[in-house]
């Protein structure tokens, strides 16, 4: 039970963690698209977006399991 409650709780900090995340890139759309305009392939941001949106997906997931 009390893994179950620490788990859960690492989870929620997941979340708000993820959520200042995007609220920082959703305030520098330019920013990003600058970072991203230049280069052919996909820019390390870019990757670490959506390797965050890759883990949240499955947090929730194991969270609504729980």
């Amino acid at each position: 039970m009390l893994l179950r409650r620490l788990f859960l709780q690492y989870l929620r900090l997941w979340q708000a963690e993820f959520l200042r995340l995007q609220k920082a890139f959703d305030a520098t759309p330019n920013l990003l698209i600058w970072w991203t305009f230049p280069f052919p392939f996909p820019s390390p941001m870019i990757w670490l977006i959506s390797q965050r949106a890759v883990m949240m997906k499955k947090i929730f997931a194991m969270e609504v399991s729980l």
